[in-house]
């Protein structure tokens, strides 16, 4: 089995499921659901703490779990991805 081709179609497959969720979402709300479909694919958790840590960025994890949940708050943010997953189902 090649891991390259697996990866590559994997990242695609999240890219493609993130871009339909945020249809008429902002840049940063955008790449937000990115950075969690693939995080609770890759931590198989919703806790953000533990979506963070796969993340893997450059700086704590206390500072990764404040900026995902500040994005989480966001108005409207909820029921446009909602709005736009009952499309895709």
């Amino acid at each position: 089995m090649e891991y390259s081709k697996v990866a590559t179609r994997l990242r695609e497959q999240i890219g493609r499921f993130s871009g339909e969720l945020s249809i008429e979402l902002p840049k940063v709300s955008k790449r937000l659901v990115s950075e969690l479909v693939y995080g609770i694919q890759a931590s198989q958790s919703v806790v953000l703490t533990k979506i963070g840590r796969v993340l893997e960025e450059n700086i704590s994890i206390k500072k990764t779990e404040e900026r995902l949940s500040r994005q989480l708050g966001r108005r409207s943010l909820g029921s446009i991805v909602q709005d736009n997953l009952l499309k895709e189902g």
